[in-house]
């Protein structure tokens, strides 16, 4: 899948969905044949995406690059398109969402280790 993406100082790009991560082109990655080497890589990890296509212009819908605070506007041919890009990017995010925070395997309590040192020590 590839969608057209502007940056603030309104220059286009390509956009395609790799596994976890959003590639960025320069031009559209059929015309080199499969040799392209994106310009930039996101990972979708470090994004929050928008719920739904801006109202007031529904080509497009918003995403926020959380490490640098950036705001991404994409831009896709038809409002149908950029619901389809919208329910992808939320399609592959949704797993990252839902991980948990892994639970403690163990713990370490002073008292415990302060006696252990003790009766080594005598």
């Amino acid at each position: 899948m590839f969608c057209r993406f502007q940056v603030k100082r309104w220059r286009n790009f390509y956009v395609a969905v790799c596994d976890l991560s959003l590639a960025f082109y320069r031009k559209a990655p059929k015309k080199h044949k499969g040799r392209a080497t994106p310009l930039h890589v996101i990972n979708l990890a470090d994004c929050t995406v928008a719920d739904t296509v801006m109202k007031d212009k529904p080509k497009r819908f918003q995403m926020m690059y959380t490490p640098c605070g950036k705001v991404f506007t994409f831009k896709a041919g038809s409002p149908e398109q950029a619901q389809e890009w919208l329910d992808h990017i939320q399609l592959v995010m949704a797993p990252l969402q839902q991980q948990e925070t892994p639970q403690l395997l163990m713990t370490f309590e002073e008292e415990g280790m302060n006696t252990k040192s003790e009766s080594s020590t005598t």
